[in-house]
């Protein structure tokens, strides 16, 4: 599927205002089946609050160093702070 729509996850400090989520049902619901079958944004951390084996969406850790190398380098692009500069909760 594929949306138009900013990501909003800094703007909003909510981490689930990605485009992909911010594209309403409404808007998709004539072309795609929707069942609701692993979660709705209304139990979105209820269901990542569990652990992996009883999520309804089926997922599996897969560690990925160059990913965490990739967070290093952001920090270090942000004078070593672990948040953006002029973020809503920078300190």
């Amino acid at each position: 599927m594929l949306a138009q729509s900013p990501n909003r996850v800094a703007r909003t400090n909510d981490p689930t205002a990605h485009a992909e989520i911010l594209t309403t049902r409404d808007a998709y619901e004539p072309h795609y089946v929707d069942d609701r079958k692993y979660f709705e944004l209304a139990n979105f951390y209820e269901e990542f609050a569990k652990s992996r084996e009883e999520r309804r969406l089926p997922m599996r850790c897969q560690p990925q160093e160059d990913a965490v190398e990739l967070c290093r380098e952001w920090q270090q692009s942000n004078g070593g702070e672990r948040r953006a500069a002029g973020s809503p909760t920078a300190g």
